[in-house]
């Protein structure tokens, strides 16, 4: 399968607008990132840097804290591999590869 040398969202590619409105949004919410997630997140010269793709790495880190905060029972998955450890605010604190 071949790539397309261009990135897209929601299957249009993305434009100076998009990456301008996302600029603007990451300038806007910066101080409300956590520390952790801005270093995970940004990372210019791991990849092509892209504003898009910062904030939604940014946001996607967010929602996925709060979906495992919100769980009830033990702070560890084991009916399934791996096995991830988190503490009570989402953040990972390791994984078990079966």
């Amino acid at each position: 399968m071949r790539r397309s040398p261009h990135r897209r969202i929601h299957n249009r590619p993305i434009t100076i607008y998009d990456e301008a409105d996302a600029r603007a949004k990451l300038e806007m919410n910066w101080a409300s990132y956590p520390a952790a997630n801005r270093a995970r997140c940004i990372q210019p010269k791991e990849y092509l840097p892209g504003y898009v793709e910062w904030l939604t790495c940014l946001e996607m880190v967010k929602d996925v804290k709060a979906m495992r905060k919100g769980q009830p029972g033990p702070a560890t998955s084991t009916d399934k591999c791996p096995v991830v450890r988190y503490k009570e605010d989402g953040t990972i604190i390791s994984v078990i590869a079966c």
